[in-house]
């Protein structure tokens, strides 16, 4: 069953992933951009977020595309878009 409060989490980080507020190179650790709430990490094959609140999510890299958000609170979502 939807939980328009679980809606809105879920919908504040996909917002904080792409926009990326104040995103700025983190210079003690390459390959790492900063932004205001969070962190991402770009790697071979995936791209990794880490937010304030402790929720993360994973993104592949690959033709399709897959997220897995895991939240602070313990549920996750996994969002595929076929074609």
């Amino acid at each position: 069953m939807w939980n328009e409060e679980i809606g809105e989490r879920i919908a504040a980080l996909l917002k904080l992933m792409a926009q990326r507020p104040n995103k700025r190179s983190d210079p003690q650790r390459p390959g790492i951009e900063l932004f205001d709430g969070g962190e991402r990490r770009v790697m071979t094959g995936l791209v990794s977020y880490s937010f304030s609140n402790g929720s993360r999510a994973l993104w592949g890299t690959g033709p399709d595309v897959e997220l897995t958000i895991n939240l602070a609170t313990g549920e996750q979502v996994h969002i595929a878009v076929t074609t």
